[in-house]
Protein backbone atom coordinates (compact mmCIF):
# COMPACT_ATOMS: atom_id res chain seq x y z
CA UNK A 1 0.00 0.00 0.00
CA UNK A 2 1.34 3.35 -0.58
CA UNK A 3 1.70 6.09 1.56
CA UNK A 4 1.44 9.93 0.97
CA UNK A 5 4.66 11.72 0.26
CA UNK A 6 6.18 13.92 3.94
CA UNK A 7 4.87 17.50 2.95
CA UNK A 8 6.96 20.41 3.89
CA UNK A 9 5.79 23.97 3.68
CA UNK A 10 7.50 27.17 2.94
CA UNK A 11 5.86 30.03 4.94
CA UNK A 12 7.16 33.72 5.88
CA UNK A 13 6.76 37.29 5.24
CA UNK A 14 7.40 38.29 1.61
CA UNK A 15 10.18 38.81 -0.28
CA UNK A 16 12.63 36.91 2.02
CA UNK A 17 13.26 34.53 -0.75
CA UNK A 18 10.80 31.76 -0.26
CA UNK A 19 10.39 31.10 -4.04
CA UNK A 20 13.90 31.52 -4.70
CA UNK A 21 14.45 28.79 -2.16
CA UNK A 22 11.40 26.41 -3.56
CA UNK A 23 12.78 26.92 -7.16
CA UNK A 24 16.39 25.83 -5.89
CA UNK A 25 15.21 22.87 -4.36
CA UNK A 26 12.65 21.38 -7.10
CA UNK A 27 15.22 22.56 -9.43
CA UNK A 28 13.07 24.49 -12.05
CA UNK A 29 11.76 27.82 -12.26
CA UNK A 30 8.34 27.27 -11.08
CA UNK A 31 7.31 29.11 -8.79
CA UNK A 32 7.68 33.36 -9.97
CA UNK A 33 10.78 34.78 -8.60
CA UNK A 34 10.94 39.12 -8.25
CA UNK A 35 12.24 41.74 -6.06
CA UNK A 36 8.57 43.08 -5.53
CA UNK A 37 6.76 41.76 -2.32
CA UNK A 38 4.07 39.54 -2.09
CA UNK A 39 5.00 37.89 -5.90
CA UNK A 40 4.10 34.24 -4.75
CA UNK A 41 0.03 34.44 -4.24
CA UNK A 42 -1.39 30.85 -4.19
CA UNK A 43 0.04 28.13 -2.99
CA UNK A 44 2.66 26.31 -5.45
CA UNK A 45 3.45 22.46 -5.48
CA UNK A 46 6.23 20.54 -6.69
CA UNK A 47 8.32 17.18 -5.95
CA UNK A 48 11.19 16.80 -4.65
CA UNK A 49 13.95 14.09 -4.29
CA UNK A 50 17.13 14.51 -1.79
CA UNK A 51 19.14 11.80 -1.05
CA UNK A 52 17.08 8.62 -1.63
CA UNK A 53 14.06 10.61 0.12
CA UNK A 54 10.95 11.90 -2.20
CA UNK A 55 8.81 14.83 -0.47
CA UNK A 56 6.44 17.53 -1.47
CA UNK A 57 7.27 20.78 -1.31
CA UNK A 58 4.71 24.17 -0.90
CA UNK A 59 5.48 27.37 -1.61
CA UNK A 60 2.69 29.75 0.20
CA UNK A 61 2.34 33.31 -0.47
CA UNK A 62 4.16 35.76 2.26
CA UNK A 63 2.24 36.73 5.24
CA UNK A 64 2.21 41.00 5.45
CA UNK A 65 -0.17 41.74 7.95
CA UNK A 66 -1.83 44.53 6.10
CA UNK A 67 -5.71 43.14 7.08
CA UNK A 68 -6.46 44.11 3.49
CA UNK A 69 -8.91 41.49 1.54
CA UNK A 70 -6.10 39.93 -0.78
CA UNK A 71 -3.79 39.88 2.47
CA UNK A 72 -6.59 38.19 4.73
CA UNK A 73 -7.24 35.54 1.55
CA UNK A 74 -3.49 34.97 1.39
CA UNK A 75 -3.33 34.25 5.14
CA UNK A 76 -6.34 31.52 4.36
CA UNK A 77 -4.65 30.13 2.01
CA UNK A 78 -0.99 29.89 4.50
CA UNK A 79 -3.51 28.44 7.14
CA UNK A 80 -4.63 25.61 5.15
CA UNK A 81 -1.14 24.75 3.73
CA UNK A 82 0.25 24.79 7.10
CA UNK A 83 -2.91 22.40 8.46
CA UNK A 84 -1.18 19.81 5.01
CA UNK A 85 2.47 19.83 6.81
CA UNK A 86 4.77 17.22 8.00
CA UNK A 87 7.44 20.20 8.52
CA UNK A 88 7.92 23.76 8.19
CA UNK A 89 10.49 25.84 6.83
CA UNK A 90 9.87 29.81 8.06
CA UNK A 91 12.19 31.55 6.21
CA UNK A 92 13.30 35.06 7.23
CA UNK A 93 15.98 37.62 5.47
CA UNK A 94 18.83 37.27 7.65
CA UNK A 95 20.32 40.35 6.51
CA UNK A 96 17.59 42.56 7.63
CA UNK A 97 17.04 41.01 11.06
CA UNK A 98 14.30 39.93 12.71
CA UNK A 99 10.83 42.12 12.57
CA UNK A 100 7.50 41.75 14.07
CA UNK A 101 6.14 39.68 11.45
CA UNK A 102 8.85 37.13 11.48
CA UNK A 103 7.62 36.91 15.41
CA UNK A 104 3.86 36.76 13.97
CA UNK A 105 4.71 33.79 11.48
CA UNK A 106 6.80 32.65 14.18
CA UNK A 107 3.52 31.85 16.78
CA UNK A 108 1.71 30.78 13.51
CA UNK A 109 4.23 27.96 13.45
CA UNK A 110 3.68 27.42 17.13
CA UNK A 111 0.13 26.82 17.46
CA UNK A 112 0.57 23.92 14.30
CA UNK A 113 2.84 21.64 16.78
CA UNK A 114 4.62 21.05 13.59
CA UNK A 115 8.25 20.19 13.03
CA UNK A 116 9.91 23.92 12.21
CA UNK A 117 13.07 25.03 10.96
CA UNK A 118 14.22 28.50 11.37
CA UNK A 119 15.97 29.78 8.06
CA UNK A 120 18.51 32.44 7.58
CA UNK A 121 18.38 33.27 3.92
CA UNK A 122 20.70 35.74 1.94
CA UNK A 123 23.83 34.65 4.08
CA UNK A 124 25.66 34.62 1.68
CA UNK A 125 29.01 35.09 3.90
CA UNK A 126 30.24 33.75 6.94
CA UNK A 127 30.66 37.66 8.58
CA UNK A 128 27.14 37.77 7.43
CA UNK A 129 26.40 35.19 9.45
CA UNK A 130 28.09 36.04 12.56
CA UNK A 131 26.63 38.95 13.05
CA UNK A 132 22.71 37.85 12.60
CA UNK A 133 22.75 35.03 14.50
CA UNK A 134 22.50 36.49 17.72
CA UNK A 135 19.98 39.13 17.24
CA UNK A 136 17.66 36.03 16.02
CA UNK A 137 18.15 34.22 18.96
CA UNK A 138 17.15 37.46 21.27
CA UNK A 139 13.74 37.24 19.13
CA UNK A 140 13.01 33.63 20.52
CA UNK A 141 13.94 31.82 17.17
CA UNK A 142 16.32 28.62 18.29
CA UNK A 143 18.43 26.05 16.24
CA UNK A 144 18.70 28.74 12.91
CA UNK A 145 19.66 26.98 9.55
CA UNK A 146 21.52 30.47 7.34
CA UNK A 147 21.33 29.76 3.62
CA UNK A 148 21.44 31.64 0.09
CA UNK A 149 18.93 30.40 -1.61
CA UNK A 150 20.05 32.16 -4.49
CA UNK A 151 23.46 30.58 -4.65
CA UNK A 152 22.78 27.50 -2.47
CA UNK A 153 24.94 27.58 0.23
CA UNK A 154 23.94 25.81 2.89
CA UNK A 155 20.33 24.18 1.19
CA UNK A 156 21.79 20.59 1.13
CA UNK A 157 22.64 21.29 5.64
CA UNK A 158 18.99 22.02 5.64
CA UNK A 159 17.66 19.18 3.47
CA UNK A 160 20.08 16.42 5.82
CA UNK A 161 18.13 17.89 8.81
CA UNK A 162 14.74 18.21 7.62
CA UNK A 163 14.68 14.79 5.58
CA UNK A 164 15.73 12.79 8.44
CA UNK A 165 12.74 13.42 10.29
CA UNK A 166 11.62 11.39 7.39
CA UNK A 167 13.26 8.97 6.26
CA UNK A 168 12.55 6.91 9.93
CA UNK A 169 9.18 7.07 9.12
CA UNK A 170 9.40 6.23 5.14
CA UNK A 171 11.94 3.01 6.24
CA UNK A 172 9.46 0.03 5.22
CA UNK A 173 6.63 2.02 3.28
CA UNK A 174 6.46 2.24 -0.13
CA UNK A 175 5.98 5.99 -1.01
CA UNK A 176 4.09 7.38 -4.31
CA UNK A 177 6.67 7.39 -6.78
CA UNK A 178 5.33 8.41 -10.36
CA UNK A 179 3.77 11.93 -11.08
CA UNK A 180 -0.16 12.55 -10.60
CA UNK A 181 -1.92 11.41 -13.82
CA UNK A 182 -5.22 12.48 -15.48
CA UNK A 183 -6.24 14.30 -17.76
CA UNK A 184 -4.44 17.66 -17.71
CA UNK A 185 -6.66 21.22 -18.20
CA UNK A 186 -5.06 24.77 -18.30
CA UNK A 187 -7.58 27.08 -17.28
CA UNK A 188 -7.05 30.76 -19.01
CA UNK A 189 -8.02 33.90 -19.93
CA UNK A 190 -7.61 37.61 -19.37
CA UNK A 191 -7.15 38.76 -15.73
CA UNK A 192 -10.29 38.57 -13.65
CA UNK A 193 -12.53 36.81 -15.88
CA UNK A 194 -12.91 34.29 -13.26
CA UNK A 195 -10.31 31.39 -13.73
CA UNK A 196 -9.57 31.25 -9.78
CA UNK A 197 -13.41 30.97 -9.02
CA UNK A 198 -13.86 28.55 -11.61
CA UNK A 199 -11.25 26.61 -9.87
CA UNK A 200 -12.31 26.42 -6.64
CA UNK A 201 -15.90 25.96 -7.77
CA UNK A 202 -14.63 22.63 -9.37
CA UNK A 203 -12.47 21.48 -6.79
CA UNK A 204 -15.14 22.31 -3.94
CA UNK A 205 -12.58 24.21 -1.57
CA UNK A 206 -10.53 27.48 -1.78
CA UNK A 207 -7.40 26.46 -3.19
CA UNK A 208 -6.83 29.84 -5.39
CA UNK A 209 -6.77 32.91 -3.74
CA UNK A 210 -10.17 35.16 -5.48
CA UNK A 211 -10.39 38.91 -5.35
CA UNK A 212 -11.71 41.60 -7.66
CA UNK A 213 -8.17 42.81 -8.49
CA UNK A 214 -7.19 41.85 -12.08
CA UNK A 215 -4.21 39.38 -12.01
CA UNK A 216 -4.61 37.99 -8.90
CA UNK A 217 -2.75 34.94 -10.03
CA UNK A 218 0.62 34.82 -11.36
CA UNK A 219 1.63 31.31 -11.11
CA UNK A 220 0.91 28.33 -12.68
CA UNK A 221 -0.56 26.10 -10.18
CA UNK A 222 -1.40 21.80 -10.53
CA UNK A 223 -3.41 20.80 -8.55
CA UNK A 224 -5.42 17.16 -8.76
CA UNK A 225 -8.76 15.86 -8.15
CA UNK A 226 -10.49 13.15 -8.96
CA UNK A 227 -14.47 13.39 -10.49
CA UNK A 228 -16.50 10.25 -11.24
CA UNK A 229 -14.09 8.18 -10.92
CA UNK A 230 -11.97 9.64 -13.29
CA UNK A 231 -8.22 11.61 -12.93
CA UNK A 232 -8.11 15.50 -13.38
CA UNK A 233 -5.12 17.93 -12.97
CA UNK A 234 -6.10 21.29 -12.97
CA UNK A 235 -3.66 24.33 -13.95
CA UNK A 236 -4.89 27.62 -13.11
CA UNK A 237 -3.02 30.24 -14.75
CA UNK A 238 -2.02 33.69 -14.68
CA UNK A 239 -4.43 36.16 -17.11
CA UNK A 240 -2.88 37.30 -20.19
CA UNK A 241 -2.63 40.95 -21.12
CA UNK A 242 -3.09 42.73 -24.24
CA UNK A 243 0.96 43.62 -25.00
CA UNK A 244 0.69 47.13 -24.46
CA UNK A 245 -0.42 46.68 -21.01
CA UNK A 246 2.51 44.23 -20.35
CA UNK A 247 4.18 46.16 -18.44
CA UNK A 248 6.98 44.05 -16.14
CA UNK A 249 9.11 41.85 -16.79
CA UNK A 250 6.83 39.91 -14.06
CA UNK A 251 3.96 40.32 -16.11
CA UNK A 252 5.78 39.01 -19.43
CA UNK A 253 7.23 36.07 -17.55
CA UNK A 254 3.35 35.06 -16.26
CA UNK A 255 2.24 35.14 -20.18
CA UNK A 256 4.80 33.17 -20.75
CA UNK A 257 3.86 30.85 -18.04
CA UNK A 258 0.55 30.72 -18.76
CA UNK A 259 0.99 29.27 -22.62
CA UNK A 260 3.12 26.88 -21.82
CA UNK A 261 0.83 25.53 -19.20
CA UNK A 262 -1.41 25.47 -21.95
CA UNK A 263 1.07 23.80 -23.99
CA UNK A 264 1.60 20.67 -21.56
CA UNK A 265 -2.34 20.38 -21.18
CA UNK A 266 -4.30 17.66 -22.60
CA UNK A 267 -7.56 19.77 -22.90
CA UNK A 268 -7.57 24.07 -22.90
CA UNK A 269 -10.76 25.96 -21.10
CA UNK A 270 -10.51 29.32 -22.68
CA UNK A 271 -12.34 31.13 -19.82
CA UNK A 272 -14.09 34.75 -21.55
CA UNK A 273 -16.29 37.41 -19.43
CA UNK A 274 -19.89 36.77 -21.32
CA UNK A 275 -20.92 40.54 -19.68
CA UNK A 276 -18.02 41.84 -21.59
CA UNK A 277 -18.22 39.80 -24.97
CA UNK A 278 -15.32 38.76 -27.01
CA UNK A 279 -12.26 41.01 -26.77
CA UNK A 280 -9.70 41.53 -29.15
CA UNK A 281 -7.10 39.64 -26.32
CA UNK A 282 -9.75 37.13 -25.96
CA UNK A 283 -9.25 36.47 -29.66
CA UNK A 284 -4.97 36.17 -29.72
CA UNK A 285 -5.40 34.38 -26.97
CA UNK A 286 -7.46 31.37 -28.67
CA UNK A 287 -5.13 31.91 -31.62
CA UNK A 288 -1.73 31.82 -29.87
CA UNK A 289 -2.98 27.99 -28.18
CA UNK A 290 -4.78 26.95 -31.45
CA UNK A 291 -1.31 27.24 -33.34
CA UNK A 292 0.04 24.94 -30.58
CA UNK A 293 -2.43 22.05 -31.39
CA UNK A 294 -4.65 22.07 -28.39
CA UNK A 295 -7.82 21.76 -27.98
CA UNK A 296 -9.89 24.58 -26.45
CA UNK A 297 -13.35 24.79 -25.09
CA UNK A 298 -14.73 28.34 -24.77
CA UNK A 299 -15.94 28.59 -20.97
CA UNK A 300 -18.47 31.68 -21.05
CA UNK A 301 -18.48 32.92 -17.50
CA UNK A 302 -20.60 35.41 -15.52
CA UNK A 303 -23.52 33.93 -17.51
CA UNK A 304 -25.60 35.03 -14.56
CA UNK A 305 -24.13 39.00 -15.33
CA UNK A 306 -26.21 39.21 -18.67
CA UNK A 307 -28.42 42.20 -18.66
CA UNK A 308 -30.68 40.93 -21.57
CA UNK A 309 -32.52 38.21 -20.77
CA UNK A 310 -33.75 37.76 -24.16
CA UNK A 311 -29.98 36.60 -25.47
CA UNK A 312 -29.95 32.68 -26.04
CA UNK A 313 -26.64 30.73 -25.57
CA UNK A 314 -27.92 30.13 -29.22
CA UNK A 315 -27.54 33.83 -29.91
CA UNK A 316 -24.43 34.09 -28.33
CA UNK A 317 -22.93 31.10 -29.53
CA UNK A 318 -23.42 32.32 -32.88
CA UNK A 319 -21.76 35.86 -31.59
CA UNK A 320 -18.89 33.82 -30.69
CA UNK A 321 -18.94 31.65 -34.09
CA UNK A 322 -18.91 34.69 -36.07
CA UNK A 323 -16.01 36.31 -33.80
CA UNK A 324 -14.02 33.44 -34.03
CA UNK A 325 -14.31 33.20 -37.82
CA UNK A 326 -12.00 29.95 -39.07
CA UNK A 327 -11.96 28.74 -35.15
CA UNK A 328 -15.69 29.00 -34.99
CA UNK A 329 -16.46 25.26 -34.23
CA UNK A 330 -14.89 25.32 -31.12
CA UNK A 331 -17.02 23.95 -28.35
CA UNK A 332 -18.55 26.68 -25.80
CA UNK A 333 -20.72 26.04 -22.28
CA UNK A 334 -22.30 28.98 -20.95
CA UNK A 335 -21.79 29.49 -16.75
CA UNK A 336 -21.20 31.11 -13.54
CA UNK A 337 -18.51 30.31 -11.67
CA UNK A 338 -19.96 32.22 -8.51
CA UNK A 339 -23.16 30.29 -8.44
CA UNK A 340 -22.22 27.18 -10.06
CA UNK A 341 -24.61 27.55 -13.07
CA UNK A 342 -23.47 25.05 -15.55
CA UNK A 343 -20.32 23.90 -13.66
CA UNK A 344 -21.85 19.84 -14.08
CA UNK A 345 -21.60 20.28 -17.55
CA UNK A 346 -17.62 21.09 -17.79
CA UNK A 347 -16.34 17.56 -16.77
CA UNK A 348 -18.56 15.64 -19.84
CA UNK A 349 -17.41 18.62 -21.89
CA UNK A 350 -13.41 17.59 -20.65
CA UNK A 351 -14.01 13.96 -21.18
CA UNK A 352 -15.57 14.56 -24.42
CA UNK A 353 -12.49 16.77 -25.86
CA UNK A 354 -9.94 14.95 -24.19
CA UNK A 355 -11.41 11.03 -26.20
CA UNK A 356 -11.67 12.63 -29.46
CA UNK A 357 -8.02 14.11 -29.03
CA UNK A 358 -7.06 10.41 -28.34
CA UNK A 359 -9.53 8.86 -31.04
CA UNK A 360 -8.06 6.75 -33.21
CA UNK A 361 -10.09 6.03 -36.54
CA UNK A 362 -9.44 2.83 -38.67
CA UNK A 363 -7.72 3.08 -41.97
CA UNK A 364 -10.85 1.76 -44.11
CA UNK A 365 -13.33 4.43 -42.43
CA UNK A 366 -11.11 7.15 -42.85
CA UNK A 367 -10.44 6.45 -46.62
CA UNK A 368 -14.39 6.62 -46.97
CA UNK A 369 -14.29 9.73 -45.61
CA UNK A 370 -12.13 10.99 -47.86
CA UNK A 371 -13.48 9.27 -50.98
CA UNK A 372 -17.09 10.83 -49.66
CA UNK A 373 -15.34 14.49 -49.13
CA UNK A 374 -13.73 14.56 -52.76
CA UNK A 375 -17.27 13.28 -54.44
CA UNK A 376 -18.86 16.49 -52.35
CA UNK A 377 -15.95 19.06 -53.67
CA UNK A 378 -13.88 18.11 -56.21
CA UNK A 379 -10.17 18.54 -56.31
CA UNK A 380 -9.27 21.82 -59.02
CA UNK A 381 -7.03 20.89 -61.57
CA UNK A 382 -2.91 21.87 -61.15
CA UNK A 383 -0.66 23.00 -64.01
CA UNK A 384 -3.14 20.96 -65.98
CA UNK A 385 -2.74 17.97 -63.79
CA UNK A 386 -5.43 16.06 -62.76
CA UNK A 387 -4.73 15.74 -58.55
CA UNK A 388 -5.12 12.52 -56.78
CA UNK A 389 -5.42 12.28 -53.31
CA UNK A 390 -4.96 7.97 -52.99
CA UNK A 391 -5.18 7.18 -49.39
CA UNK A 392 -5.13 8.28 -46.02
CA UNK A 393 -3.89 7.33 -42.79
CA UNK A 394 -3.63 8.64 -39.20
CA UNK A 395 -0.22 8.36 -37.39
CA UNK A 396 -0.41 10.26 -34.38
CA UNK A 397 -2.78 11.27 -31.39
CA UNK A 398 -3.03 14.82 -29.20
CA UNK A 399 -3.72 16.30 -31.72
CA UNK A 400 -4.94 13.51 -33.95
CA UNK A 401 -2.13 13.51 -37.26
CA UNK A 402 -3.04 12.02 -40.41
CA UNK A 403 -1.29 11.96 -44.14
CA UNK A 404 -2.80 11.59 -47.49
CA UNK A 405 -0.46 10.34 -50.01
CA UNK A 406 -1.06 12.65 -53.58
CA UNK A 407 0.29 12.73 -56.47
CA UNK A 408 1.29 16.49 -56.71
CA UNK A 409 1.56 17.29 -52.96
CA UNK A 410 2.16 21.10 -53.85
CA UNK A 411 -1.11 21.04 -56.02
CA UNK A 412 -3.76 20.69 -52.86
CA UNK A 413 -4.59 24.12 -52.41
CA UNK A 414 -5.15 25.90 -49.35
CA UNK A 415 -8.30 26.28 -48.84
CA UNK A 416 -9.61 22.63 -50.09
CA UNK A 417 -6.51 21.56 -47.03
CA UNK A 418 -9.11 23.32 -44.47
CA UNK A 419 -12.28 21.79 -45.99
CA UNK A 420 -10.15 18.33 -45.74
CA UNK A 421 -9.34 19.21 -41.87
CA UNK A 422 -13.10 20.15 -41.23
CA UNK A 423 -14.30 17.02 -42.78
CA UNK A 424 -11.98 14.76 -40.23
CA UNK A 425 -13.08 16.65 -37.51
CA UNK A 426 -16.64 15.77 -37.80
CA UNK A 427 -15.79 12.68 -38.43
CA UNK A 428 -13.97 12.47 -34.91
CA UNK A 429 -17.03 14.21 -33.54
CA UNK A 430 -15.17 17.05 -32.08
CA UNK A 431 -15.57 20.47 -34.56
CA UNK A 432 -12.57 22.54 -33.91
CA UNK A 433 -10.45 20.05 -32.53
CA UNK A 434 -6.92 20.92 -33.62
CA UNK A 435 -5.64 18.83 -36.30
CA UNK A 436 -2.44 17.83 -38.19
CA UNK A 437 -3.16 17.10 -41.68
CA UNK A 438 0.03 16.33 -43.87
CA UNK A 439 0.35 15.30 -47.95
CA UNK A 440 2.90 13.10 -48.99
CA UNK A 441 3.87 11.92 -52.27
CA UNK A 442 2.95 8.46 -53.52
Amino acid sequence: MTKKLPTIVIIGRPNVGKSTLFNRVIGKRHALVDDQPGVTRDRLYGQGDWDGVKFLLIDTGGVDGTGNALAKAVFSQTKQAISEADALWLVMDGRAGPVMLDVDVLNLARKSSKPTFYILNKMDTNSVTELSLPTFHEAGFDMMYPISSEHGRGVDALLDATLAVFKAEQSGSAVEDEPIKGIRVAIVGRPNVGKSTLTNTLLGSERMVTHDMAGTTRDSVDIAIESQGEQFVFVDTPGIKRKSKTETKLDKFSAIKALQAAERSDVVLLVIDGSEGITHQDLQLAKQIYKRDRPIAVIVNKWDKILDKKLTTKKYNDYIEEQFQEMRDFPVHHISAKTGEGISGIWALIKRIDRAARCQIPTSRLNKVLQTLQAHHHLPAYRDHHVKLNYITQTGIQPPEFVIFTNFPTGIPAAYRRYLSRGIQEELGMPGLPIRLKFKRK
